[in-house]
């Protein structure tokens, strides 16, 4: 009902309500609700939450899978915008999902942009996105787009994690 009521009166009620591990799933419980049926006033709402505000981060953690496959530009703004904070970081691995199967360079773009960690994670998700899906031809035209040295440096990690089994390489080899 709040949710159909709108932000303000979400907002209302969590700030009627003490802080506390009830009030932060009250918090995640509307998003989530709000979300099923509209996605875009849910997320806004969860954003226009303090960013210290522990409802917020649970709400965000839950409704943020959802965000990549509904709005992938924004969430990958958003996770490179936030991701210093880790507020973002959960949404990391949803989103180099998302942009391996709709637009790899641009995910390949994204990533570099990230901090090291975070892109690091990226770029793993996106080796092991092309070694489920057998699309390594894919994978390695989208690399093409960056620099010789960090080509270099993804290839050489990914060849490390094969030679220390934590990489599955049955497919790359075929």
């Amino acid at each position: 009902a709040l949710a159909a009521q709108g932000i303000d009166n979400a907002k209302q009620l969590i700030e009627a309500m003490p802080p506390g591990n009830q009030r932060d799933s009250v918090v995640s419980t509307i998003a989530n609700t709000w979300a099923r049926t509209d996605f875009k006033p849910a997320l806004d709402w969860v954003l226009s939450l303090p960013p210290d505000d522990p409802g917020r981060r649970r709400a965000l953690k839950n409704i943020g899978y959802q965000w990549p496959e509904k709005d992938l530009a924004g969430a990958a703004a958003f996770v490179l915008a936030n991701e210093a904070t880790g507020e973002a970081r959960p949404m990391v691995w949803r989103v180099s999902g998302q942009f391996f199967e709709k637009d790899l360079a641009a995910g390949v773009a994204w990533a570099a942009a990230l901090p090291e960690s975070a892109g690091t994670e990226a770029f793993e998700n996106f080796f092991r996105s092309a070694e489920s899906s057998n699309r390594w031809p894919h994978m390695f035209s989208a690399l093409e787009s960056l620099p010789l040295s960090r080509q270099n440096a993804l290839v050489e990690g990914f060849a490390s994690r094969i030679m220390t089994g934590e990489q599955d390489t049955s497919r790359a080899l075929e």
